[in-house]
């Protein structure tokens, strides 16, 4: 019964890691996402103005929109990342980025509009300058603009009758309308997100059943490796650098050759794909001898002493996975996650091919590297 505590307290301890990791990187990179009012920016997850607002108007969400009965006296401006809809009136400038952009026929703005994103559509009125970036265009056939035009993007479909072609113009000048909106754009990105949450644990769970099974087929190899883990994890590392880098020099070898000696070079790019089908073999037997190290001194600290390395090996890998989604979600984490997890994998690496895949142990591999590095001793004469 106490075992079952620790392991539920273990369970715990991790779910709550992950879960205060979360709210950090939410805390620190993003403002609230939901309704929250940051110097004057309006960030939430969707916006829609139906009504009037007698001032200016700064939104950043997912979609924005603004009704038909929306009325805003002043400027606007709407980041949406999914797309951004007006089908009311602004009184002054409106400058809009996101996915999509449809300014439909009954729209009105008093002033300047300028948008950037994938695709755009205008069909309304437009009193100003209409300045638009996207790889996709169309002006709508009761589109009316009254200052100049400039239509930047791969497809331009104008279907206005009766006007004067549209001028070339060059992206890069009119980048600078929108800089203010780029760094708008970033504000409420990020931070904790039930989605990305619920992918972390479902990945752990599938990953951990995985490894479970593979554990559990090659039990003695998975032991036989993870003994070595234990044992050397300094000198494992370092037999995986020089394994990785030994592999990655046969390879950049085997191109130079076939770009010289192309006959010979085939066949050494052939023993290079299979040196590297070997390599994503040893990747994956690594995770499991690991996982199974990692799970079985978990299991060791909270009182087990003899757990099937099925176990040791499904809770060394959730416990791995979840540590490395958690530090993805403090700031600076992902450089964090990446680095420990290559470091891990060099570990898992040089335990495989210490004890070739787990079939011999770690100090046969000592003995052998000795015999081979002491000289025979000379015959007695």
């Amino acid at each position: 019964m106490s075992k079952l505590r620790n392991f539920l307290i273990l369970g715990g301890f991790i779910l709550a890691t992950f879960a205060l990791a979360s709210w950090v990187r939410g805390r620190v990179e993003s403002p609230p996402t939901t309704d929250a009012l940051v110097e004057g920016i309006l960030i939430t997850d969707h916006y829609q103005l139906t009504g009037t607002l007698d001032q200016s108007l700064v939104v950043a969400a997912d979609t924005a929109a603004l009704a038909e009965s929306a009325r805003v006296f002043g400027d606007a401006a709407l980041v949406g990342r999914s797309g951004v809809t007006v089908d009311g009136q602004v009184q002054g400038d409106l400058t809009a980025m996101g996915e999509t952009f449809m300014l439909s026929s009954g729209a009105h703005v008093g002033g300047a509009l300028s948008f950037m994103g994938h695709s755009a559509t205008v069909n309304g009125t437009v009193e100003g300058d209409l300045t638009l970036v996207a790889e996709q265009i169309m002006l709508g056939p009761q589109a009316h603009i009254s200052g100049r035009i400039a239509a930047c993007g791969g497809q331009v479909d104008d279907q206005r009758v009766d006007v004067a072609a549209l001028p070339p113009c060059s992206q890069s000048d009119l980048m600078p309308r929108f800089e203010a909106l780029q760094s708008l754009a970033q504000v409420g990105a990020g931070g904790f997100s039930s989605g990305g949450a619920l992918a972390s644990f479902s990945s752990a769970f599938v990953l951990a059943g995985l490894t479970a099974l593979l554990a559990a087929a090659f039990p003695r190899r998975v032991r036989l490796a993870m003994e070595a883990v234990r044992a050397a994890p300094g000198y494992l590392t370092g037999a995986g650098c020089l394994t990785l880098f030994g592999l990655a020099g046969f390879g950049l070898l085997a191109l130079l050759v076939l770009a010289f000696v192309p006959p010979l070079g085939l066949i050494l790019l052939l023993a290079a794909a299979a040196l590297f089908v070997l390599l994503v073999a040893a990747l994956v037997m690594g995770w499991v001898v690991l996982a199974a190290a990692v799970g079985d001194w978990i299991a060791r600290k909270f009182g087990a002493q003899t757990v099937p390395p099925l176990m040791t090996a499904a809770l060394g890998s959730m416990t791995l996975t979840l540590a490395l989604n958690g530090l993805v979600f403090l700031p600076f984490g992902g450089l964090v996650a990446l680095v420990s997890g290559v470091l891990l994998g060099l570990i898992g690496v040089g335990a495989v091919y210490r004890t070739r895949m787990g079939g011999r142990r770690l100090d046969e591999a000592h003995l052998e590297i000795g015999a081979a590095l002491t000289p025979n001793p000379s015959p007695n004469r």
